[in-house]
């Protein structure tokens, strides 16, 4: 059975990454469709992995969840000479966190996480970024209000 929702997210973050290679032309995306970082620099030592949210980023929620699984990668990239930043694209703006193993500590916390309309419990240990942590991007690309993504199914 095809889940809506999970489809939906799914549809929204490719919206998303395709907004975010037009404002950053020097990336080039994962041909891997399940990589866990999205985005390499064509000519840089940078990657980028990039989550969509479906709110404003000055929310009630003041902290953003990240998998696990991708802060461990970021540092076995770290560790071979590249950097490693996480941006989250919001109804409001776009913000991003530059990985860097001293400040995970500070910058981040482990907590039970997740969501369950899906069909399923995801629901598991994950980092939270601390929104204070975290800087407005060059490019504020926002994520696309679901009355933004209906009008251009329209045109």
């Amino acid at each position: 059975m095809v889940n809506n929702i999970k489809t939906s997210d799914l549809n929204l973050g490719e919206i998303c990454e395709d907004l975010f290679l037009q404002s950053y032309k020097k990336y080039k995306k994962s041909k891997n469709k399940n990589a866990i970082i999205d985005f390499k620099h064509k000519h840089k030592k940078k990657l980028i992995e990039l989550k969509a949210r479906k709110y404003k980023f000055n929310s009630h929620l003041k902290d953003w969840q990240i998998g696990i699984n991708k802060i461990n990668k970021a540092c076995e990239y770290y560790n071979n000479g590249y950097s490693v930043y996480f941006f989250m694209m919001f109804y409001d703006g776009c913000f991003y966190w530059k990985y860097n193993p001293n400040k995970v500590k500070t910058d981040l916390y482990l907590q039970l996480g997740g969501r369950v309309d899906r069909g399923r419990d995801e629901q598991k240990q994950y980092y939270y970024i601390k929104s204070d942590c975290m800087k407005p991007a060059r490019h504020q690309i926002k994520v696309p209000e679901p009355i933004d993504i209906f009008e251009e199914c329209l045109l």
